[in-house]
């Protein structure tokens, strides 16, 4: 049967336009070579957005997601970010909160940054954000051989808890995940490795472990061997920072630290912490439900994981004076940070505003990700108990 002339012309012409799309289309290393190398979207010092925190731009965001995203999904997520934008200064002056400071980044740059009543260089007294780096500290000291993750915490702090006659000793490894079973006045109430139990206690010692095994307060070696390599230049880790609490710090500061653990452990070509300790902060020693959304504790971080991969990783900090969270996807090369100084972490007007951004900042980042499962419709099956 003999084909119409004007069905093969169409047929030419869809073929035509088939190759020349895919002779154009760049190809993924094309693609990568177009990912701007470091922050330098955001630098560090700002002047304009140093008096009105506000930093965005279209051609940043261009920049940014060009290498990953249609023109298309860019303007989608350009419109979400302004919404968000104006919800967020809204809400927050609705609400009472005086200062909020937002990050949202991949690896490599920030995707989005603003202030609302203060720039991101406005330092937090940022209480439990502390702890990931204790855990960063600890992790450095077991590679460079120093301690043992699963020795006893009693092998370097010689009494610091006492032992059980009938249970295997706390190890470091415990402390970090909070599964000691140690409360925090001290009381052993399960078998180490066994049960949750967020111990502010069991990082503090976790400060005396980093002393004990580098000879330095655990202020000074996080300015030796975390602030410094990574210029954070707006973060404070005085004599008062223990192991569970202590720091001030900024979000232009706290959202390197977030994008080094988005690249497995690197700063620019600083390797803070090795590929082997950044795969064992997903561990933890307690057993976990068999469910398709788990929530455990890992190394400092809490884990919610999907079908057996970590999907977010997340950890809060919480006080008067302060209230935020860290959250980042592994999988999907993306990250957040939201920070502000309620009076009270309890209030309810603070309380409301802290689950409403939180939510509004993972379906911005499910678009961004392009992520399959959003955290907002997920109930995993829990490790732990969680309030917040």
């Amino acid at each position: 049967m003999q084909i119409p002339a004007f069905i093969r012309i169409i047929c030419l012409w869809a073929v035509t336009l088939t190759l020349a799309f895919h002779c154009s289309s760049p190809s993924r290393a094309e693609l990568e070579k177009l990912r701007p190398e470091s922050l330098s979207l955001y630098p560090d010092e700002d002047p304009v957005g140093d008096r009105t925190g506000v930093y965005y731009s279209r051609e940043k965001l261009n920049a940014a997601l060009a290498h990953s995203h249609e023109p298309y999904q860019i303007q989608q997520i350009h419109n979400e970010l302004m919404a968000f934008d104006i919800w967020m200064e809204r809400t927050a002056r609705n609400y009472g909160i005086s200062t909020v400071t937002v990050a949202i980044v991949n690896d490599r740059n920030v995707i989005y940054q603003r202030g609302v009543h203060t720039n991101a260089h406005h330092k937090y007294p940022v209480v439990s954000f502390t702890k990931p780096f204790t855990a960063v500290a600890i992790l450095q000291l077991a590679e460079k051989g120093r301690l043992n993750l699963d020795a006893p915490v009693n092998t370097y702090v010689p009494g610091a808890i006492y032992y059980h006659p009938q249970w295997e000793q706390v190890t470091v490894r415990h402390l970090l995940t909070h599964t000691s079973g140690v409360t925090e006045g001290g009381s052993r109430i399960a078998r180490p490795g066994t049960t949750f139990a967020y111990s502010n206690n069991g990082y503090r010692l976790l400060g005396r472990v980093v002393l004990a095994v580098s000879g330095m307060p655990v202020h000074r070696y996080f300015q030796e061997f975390i602030i410094k390599p990574m210029d954070m230049k707006h973060t404070d880790s005085g004599y008062k920072t223990d192991g569970a609490a202590g720091m001030w710090t900024s979000t232009s500061d706290l959202r390197k630290f977030l994008m080094m653990m988005l690249a497995h452990g690197k700063y620019h070509e600083k390797t803070i912490i090795q590929e082997s300790s950044y795969q064992a902060m997903f561990g933890t020693p307690a057993a976990r439900p068999s469910c398709e959304f788990v929530e455990y504790r890992g190394v400092a971080w809490r884990i919610w994981s999907a079908r057996g991969e970590p999907l977010l990783v997340n950890h809060a900090a919480l006080w008067y004076g302060m209230g935020g969270t860290m959250q980042w996807y592994p999988k999907y090369n993306l990250g957040w940070i939201f920070m502000s100084n309620p009076t009270s972490h309890n209030h309810p007007a603070f309380r409301a505003f802290y689950l409403r951004i939180r939510a509004r900042l993972n379906s911005l980042a499910v678009t961004i990700g392009n992520i399959r499962d959003n955290p907002n419709y997920i109930r995993p099956c829990y490790y732990q108990t969680v309030t917040w």
